[in-house]
């Protein structure tokens, strides 16, 4: 497949996503350096749309802070070969409790919902 190609089916998708929320509704995105240009494009579009913009990434330059309303500052930098997404990985498990938590009951339907919609559609496998 032409990558060109596979960008506008992706981007298709974010488009597809976006139009289904509304003012007011919050849109996480996430990316660290290097960061992922259809991350950034769907984070401008979100706050264009006027949904609420919630960034998890690394520093103040990241291109996810200006359209964000809120952005968490995770840096990921380390001494070996690879960049360490521990802290960033324990970070986002913690704020989805945190939400949760927040939500109650209403967290859980979302779940079990979302649960049942994966078993009727097939999408994993054991």
């Amino acid at each position: 497949m032409h990558r060109g190609s596979a960008s506008r089916k992706g981007s298709r998708s974010v488009a597809e996503g976006l139009a289904q929320l509304e003012p007011g509704d919050v849109v996480l995105v996430t990316s660290v350096a290097p960061y992922t240009r259809s991350v950034a494009d769907a984070a401008i579009a979100a706050k264009e749309a006027g949904l609420d913009v919630i960034a998890i990434t690394d520093t103040l330059a990241s291109p996810l802070v200006p359209p964000a309303r809120h952005a968490f500052l995770v840096p990921h930098d380390s001494s070996f070969f690879s960049n360490s997404m521990g802290a960033y990985l324990v970070f986002c498990e913690g704020l989805l409790n945190v939400v949760a938590a927040h939500l109650g009951k209403r967290s859980l339907q979302a779940l079990e919902r979302r649960e049942r919609l994966i078993t009727t559609l097939g999408i994993e496998m054991s």
